[in-house]
């Protein structure tokens, strides 16, 4: 997290990787997507979420060169 970053809400997150927000949902409860829950919301932040992509994609390049 970035210092006096807010938070972003799911319709955001699911507009920006292009998936429904029930995608990102099971992407928080399966696959491990950081998430908070103020309440009933789900709330990201964005800086958390793209460093969780680009550890995707890396985990992703090691397996293939196996």
């Amino acid at each position: 997290m970035l210092e006096n970053e807010e938070m972003v809400d799911l319709a955001f997150v699911a507009e920006k990787l292009r998936l429904s927000p029930r995608t990102v949902k099971r992407y928080t409860d399966l696959r491990g997507l950081p998430a908070y829950r103020p309440g009933r919301d789900l709330r990201f932040y964005w800086s958390e979420v793209q460093a969780w992509l680009e550890g995707r994609r890396v985990e992703g390049n090691n397996s293939d060169s196996g």
